[in-house]
């Protein structure tokens, strides 16, 4: 089947279009030690991607986000092209999200700061480049801290660097670098917060908690206190031990706790996905949680418990025989059948319903959709 390159990234395009999105302004930080190179489009097919490459420590300026699975890409404002915030194949961190404050402002140094060129939290890779002595008086025009965390970063003015500020914007006990100048400094609380939120494991190396309680890859617990840390938030569990949501492997930030909402009760589902889908032993994506044959395109579903994570909801059968799920990389391959509208340009469809759905009007032509592999999407277009 011949492609037409050009009409496939229109078909894209108009895919994206139709997925819902947040439009706003966010600042983002870029983690990945290597790098990330960005796409034309939000797709995981690499021949979208750019000539470009954006740099550990860069921080960029985004204009909308696109929620797939628990990956959120993010459409770069300088650019229109897109990159993602966790990488759909191994959980990487790729950026993360600051929050942000503008000045000037005059602060004091604490004591002896070492000066940055780049706002890295990689502090083994970047050395300071400079040094500011102990009382010493700086100008400071723009403040970031990584949202959910203890760390952040100031810029200084007259282009003299980044100074990493361990407390960031959300507070913390431990004394800054750099002090407002003739305030005196007073410790934050430290930003614990007790309520009852329910998480998923996102690492296919699953997680260990405080009191060494094993936890695997799709495994649902329930938290009962979260407490920002420099580089992960913290979360209690009921048992009362702790676990991490983000990990360092290496140089590299991986997730390991992804929010998510529980509903339970009694749904019908159908399954559209044309190959069928293979049943998981656990709320998971992984091909290594499946245990058991799935049910065939077309197939009715009992489903009794749903968690909601990002745009896909993972489904246990109420037959006990386990997981399925309804959204892989923005493709639905089960609908509910009473309920919502169902956005039909979004189907992976059977060849049996194929005739019922108009999708993708935008183009003419028919399209077939084929489960994506890790790595990439393949959606062939014939006209």
């Amino acid at each position: 089947m011949l492609q037409d390159t050009s009409k496939l990234e229109t078909a894209f395009l108009a895919r994206e279009n139709e997925e819902s999105t947040d439009h706003g302004l966010w600042f983002y930080h870029v983690v990945e030690p290597a790098g990330i190179v960005p796409r034309r489009l939000a797709s995981y097919d690499e021949s979208f991607k750019t000539s470009g490459k954006l740099m550990e420590g860069e921080v960029v300026v985004v204009d909308r986000r696109l929620v797939r699975d628990w990956t959120t890409w993010l459409r770069l404002r300088s650019s229109a092209d897109w990159v993602w915030d966790i990488s759909p194949k191994d959980a990487r961190v790729s950026l993360v999200e600051l929050t942000c404050d503008f000045g000037p402002w005059e602060y004091e140094a604490a004591s002896v700061v070492g000066v940055l060129q780049t706002p890295s939290l990689d502090l083994q890779r970047h050395k300071p480049t400079a040094w500011l002595k102990s009382g010493e008086l700086v100008t400071v025009l723009e403040r970031y801290g990584v949202a959910g965390r203890t760390v952040g970063f100031m810029r200084l003015a007259e282009n003299r660097g980044w100074v990493r500020d361990d407390r960031g914007l959300d507070g913390g006990q431990m004394r800054p670098a750099l002090v407002p100048y003739g305030a005196p400094w007073l410790p934050a609380p430290a930003g614990e917060e007790s309520g009852s939120w329910d998480y998923i494991v996102g690492s296919v190396d699953g997680a260990t908690s405080s009191r060494g309680t094993r936890l695997n890859e799709g495994d649902v617990v329930r938290v009962i206190a979260r407490r920002p840390a420099e580089l992960a938030m913290l979360l209690c569990l009921e048992d009362g031990s702790w676990v991490a949501d983000t990990v360092m492997q290496g140089k590299s930030m991986f997730v390991s706790m992804v929010r998510v909402h529980v509903e339970r009760g009694r749904w019908a589902y159908r399954v559209v996905a044309k190959r069928g889908i293979g049943v998981r032993a656990r709320s998971t994506l992984s091909d290594n949680a499946k245990c058991v044959r799935g049910p065939n395109c077309g197939e009715h579903v009992d489903i009794e418990e749903r968690v909601i994570c990002g745009s896909t909801a993972f489904l246990k059968m109420s037959d006990g025989r386990g997981w399925l799920f309804d959204v892989k990389k923005g493709k639905q391959l089960m609908i509910l059948i009473e309920g919502s509208p169902v956005d039909t340009s979004k189907l992976d469809l059977c060849d049996s319903m194929t005739e019922t759905a108009s999708i993708m009007s935008t183009v003419t032509g028919t399209w077939s959709h084929y489960e994506s592999t890790a790595d990439t999407d393949t959606i062939s277009l014939t006209l």
